[in-house]
């Protein structure tokens, strides 16, 4: 688009800057977008306060914990002995392993780390979107002002932010549209610098964690690729004309296929760096056991899809709500944008797709793949029920997937944040001078919107307070409109003291700012926070002594999954929808639940038979479970009690009214059997030197097949006193290998497959990315263009090719 720092009058000529043209200008945007971003982080980096959502406590902080740990201990986290019975760590991809800033921020511990890492990422999330429309796009101040204040103000990123894994995907967004800008438009002189600058994107992108993020930032890359080359077509062939170009002529040609095939060199290098992470979570890929008629039906849940009757408070939001849960049903769909921001971006959209001012290069494709991102990705958000949902399920591979509904709703906010930008850019420089038809589109709108907030077709609706203030700020965008599309001589001298398209245009950001800044003041950031740290909240009496024993447990009913990596013990079931959920894990599930109906998105203590079958348990190496016979049982604490575990040992521990009881059938995690496995089995001891290695000493003179109950998946091995011994399948689950006569001891280890040529591929990957980064391609393709015949060399930027 336009230079940042120049302005047209209504004839389209330049004339002389403004406020928002001055050098200073820039600075003061860059100072209030880190102050508003600020105060939207600050709950999570605000001294002695922690903020712990669920997911903190059973997802995000036991991962982050359990890496901490392991890089503590001089190793990597490959295997978590912790959940579902054991399973490979390193490979889920939500881990995040591999994740630079992770390592950034190790020395401050789990706790401190997890709300340092979300501000820094909100931080680059601002930074990323104020760049994206004000050097990738050309827009004047201040549109990164208001692109970044509705991006990291929005109701999505206010969800996601507490969340960790997930915020770390979108902090990248922007960065990746301005990576995928660069390659496209890069001089040939820069080329390959802007190959591997994309390629750096793309790789932390994939390694920050949560792959329906990644998903979603493949589809916005993918639609963004498209308009921005549409786009470079079209300026060079204006070039091409001596059209909106500086000095005309011809200009080095511009290859559509030629940008987007080094744009696809770009994500398939950071693909490659990423190798190592993709080719550890392959064998969990293979092994995954989640039913997807049970993701498709997850994906239909009212609690993941935008509510029609609700649809208007949820993106317009409500500053008097006082309390997020009071207007948002549930913890998915707040998505509020704001009525300022949502009529800005309706003027920015005209503007973009209608109005072509002289002196700006063309945006039209840019625009339309936007808003038609932007109008699908609402669509999506109804879930199946809208329709659209249901045909991408259907054609679009990894589309249906629980709980994906209402988060396509960051791809509205993106869109809405960029073409706010643009609104505000067309307000402040008076672009709807002259423009009827354009105006009419815009107040017609801003109809629609005010017919919206007075409405909405629900009996609790908002207060009538609520919908005041939804109309106030519609009428301070339709004031700012009027001043922008009338001609500045049409009004008084008086008037144009402060009836200025300037002013007005400050007007509207001002309510911007307030939509998105009042909410803030009780965001789920701040609702969520706590004296206390995720791993002390993941702490007691229980936990310390099962964490004590060494050995697995079970809670039934009413689960502490995934807390049990933050405390040190050791559980059979975990919190996972994705990877973890496993076929032998599956598999045991079905075994130990009423007619084998299992549900692997559901906790298996709140599945499993009751009363408690203690051999199946002990087959398992459960020794201990967690009982609440106040709430799990029936007719007294007694009667209870032999509802749930009649023959057990107990109660150990009791705290509150949860117990802890001891399984009257477990003898040892690894049992050899001489005949049939699961009869007359002898015990053997267990030493478990490392999360990764696991020796077993065999009793004299036992022979047969020995079981450990460690989940058995592709990486493990095993040693028969130092000489390696094939697996065998002994229950689906368990580990298991034959015992000969003679031997002592027994050594399963686990090592990730396919580790070494992943890391190769990884390391080669990134050489070449810092290689490039640092112009060595560059400076290659020069040579090589040197070297060419003279007939075939392609002409310097900006010369003849005559």
């Amino acid at each position: 688009m336009r230079p940042a720092d120049q302005t047209v009058d209504p004839d389209g000529a330049p004339s002389a800057s403004p406020w928002w043209g001055r050098p200073s200008a820039g600075a003061w945007e860059l100072a209030a977008v880190l102050v508003f971003t600020l105060w939207i982080a600050w709950p999570f980096v605000e001294p002695g306060s922690f903020v712990t959502d669920y997911d903190t406590l059973t997802y995000s902080g036991p991962n982050l914990e359990a890496t901490y740990r392991a890089w503590g201990e001089g190793r990597m986290p490959w295997w978590e002995p912790g959940i579902f019975g054991g399973t490979a760590f390193g490979a889920n991809l939500q881990t995040a392993i591999f994740y630079p800033l992770k390592l950034v921020f190790w020395p401050f511990g789990a706790p401190a780390a997890m709300g340092a890492m979300t501000a820094v990422h909100l931080f680059l999330l601002a930074l990323g979107m104020r760049h994206l429309v004000r050097r990738t796009l050309g827009l004047a101040v201040p549109a990164g002002f208001v692109a970044a204040a509705v991006m990291v103000g929005a109701g999505s990123t206010m969800v996601r932010s507490v969340r960790f894994e997930q915020i770390a995907v979108i902090a990248w967004l922007p960065w990746l549209l301005v990576a995928i800008d660069a390659v496209v438009g890069a001089a040939p002189e820069r080329r390959w610098r802007a190959v591997g600058a994309c390629a750096a994107v793309v790789a932390v992108t994939l390694l920050a964690g949560h792959p329906q993020q990644v998903h979603l930032s493949a589809v916005l890359a993918a639609v963004w690729l498209v308009g921005r080359v549409l786009d470079r077509r079209a300026r060079a062939r204006a070039d091409a004309d001596g059209q909106d170009g500086p000095g005309g002529g011809a200009r080095v040609p511009f290859r559509p296929w030629a940008a987007v095939g080094r744009v696809a060199a770009a994500g398939a290098l950071g693909v490659g760096v990423t190798a190592v992470a993709l080719v550890l979570a392959l064998p969990l890929l293979r092994s995954s056991a989640v039913p997807a008629d049970e993701l498709a039906e997850q994906a239909s849940f009212g609690i993941y899809v935008l509510d029609p009757f609700r649809m208007v408070p949820s993106l317009f939001g409500d500053l008097w709500a006082g309390a997020v849960e009071l207007t948002y049903p549930t913890a998915e769909a707040p998505a509020f944008l704001g009525v300022a921001a949502l009529a800005l971006a309706l003027v920015g959209t005209v503007v973009a797709l209608w109005r072509r001012p002289a002196g700006w290069s063309t945006m039209r494709a840019t625009a339309t793949a936007l808003a038609a991102t932007g109008v699908v990705s609402f669509l999506m958000a109804f879930g199946p029920g809208g329709g659209v949902y249901r045909l991408a399920a259907i054609v679009v591979p990894g589309v249906s997937q629980g709980r994906v509904p209402l988060r396509w709703l960051l791809l509205v906010t993106v869109a809405v944040a960029v073409f706010a930008a643009v609104g505000s850019v067309a307000l402040t420089q008076r672009l709807l001078v002259g423009r009827s038809r354009s105006v009419r589109a815009v107040f017609v709108g801003l109809g629609v919107l005010a017919v919206a907030a007075i409405a909405p077709p629900y009996p609790d609706g908002p207060s009538w307070g609520t919908r005041l203030t939804w109309l106030t700020a519609l009428a301070v965008v339709a004031g700012a409109v009027t001043l922008a599309a009338r001609p500045q001589g049409a009004l008084g001298q008086r008037a144009r003291r402060w009836a200025t398209a300037g002013s007005a245009a400050v007007a509207v950001v001002v309510v911007v700012v307030v939509e998105l800044g009042v909410p803030a003041a009780t965001s789920y950031g701040r609702e969520l926070r706590r004296d206390e740290t995720f791993v002390a909240a993941s702490v007691s009496e229980i936990s310390t002594f099962l964490a004590g024993s060494g050995e697995r447990y079970l809670t039934v009913g009413g689960s502490d999954a995934n807390t049990s990596i933050t405390s040190g013990a050791r559980t059979l079931e975990g919190y996972d929808g994705g990877l973890w959920l496993t076929e032998p894990y599956v598999a045991l599930g079905r075994g130990m639940t009423p007619d084998g109906a299992f549900r692997p998105l559901d906790r298996l203590g709140d599945q499993v038979t009751l009363p408690l079958d203690a051999d199946a348990l002990a087959a398992a190496g459960v020794r201990y479970v967690v009982i609440d016979p106040a709430t799990d049982g029936a007719g007294g604490l007694l009667a209870a009690r032999e509802a749930l575990v009649p023959g057990w040992i107990g109660p150990l521990v009791v705290e509150g009214t949860r117990e802890v009881w001891e399984n009257p059938r477990f003898a040892s995690e690894a049992v050899v059997y001489p005949g049939v496995v699961g009869v007359d089995g002898v015990a053997a001891e267990v030493d478990r030197t490392a999360a990764d290695a696991i020796a077993v000493t065999v009793p004299d003179g036992v022979t047969g097949t020995l079981v450990l109950a460690e989940q058995a998946q592709a990486g493990w091995t095993a040693a028969l006193d130092g000489t390696p011994q094939p697996l065998v399948d002994a229950d689906g689950f368990a580990l298991a290998v034959e015992v000969p006569p003679g031997t002592s001891q027994v050594t399963f280890a686990y090592r990730p497959p396919g580790l070494a040529p992943g890391l190769a591929v990884s390391a080669l990957s990134l050489v070449l990315v810092v290689l490039l980064v640092a112009g060595v391609g560059d400076r290659l393709a020069r040579r090589i263009r040197r070297d060419r015949p003279r007939h075939l060399r392609t002409p310097a930027a900006g010369s003849d090719r005559s």
